[in-house]
């Protein structure tokens, strides 16, 4: 193949993000620099959570930086999700992908 096709859909966060959104980022992951410019771009709402230490594969399932993710939630923002025909997760590297059902809030709580 002497060619490669290529599709970013940053430049249409501004006016595709307008929702609250909650961007978290290890601050060693490598696609971090993605979320930054997902943050910067977006015209919403919108917090940028960088748990110290973390790789981007980390946050998947290491609880030191799960915890602190699920943890920066709040209970507002657990409704919102609660209420979501679907949900946005992933890295902005791909800009995530569509969640199957999600568990009710009451599941993520010890």
């Amino acid at each position: 193949m002497d060619w490669m096709y290529a599709f970013s859909a940053f430049d249409q966060i501004p006016e595709l993000l307008t929702q609250p959104m909650l961007l978290v980022a290890g601050s060693k992951a490598d696609t971090k620099i993605f979320s930054d410019q997902a943050h910067e771009l977006s015209n919403g709402p919108k917090e940028l959570f960088v748990v110290e230490g973390a790789t981007h594969i980390a946050l998947y399932d290491v609880p030191e930086y799960v915890d602190q993710a699920i943890n920066k939630i709040t209970d507002g923002q657990w409704a919102r999700l609660d209420a979501a025909d679907a949900i946005i997760f992933g890295s902005a590297t791909y800009m995530g992908t569509a969640s199957a059902p999600h568990p009710p809030h009451h599941a993520h709580q010890e």
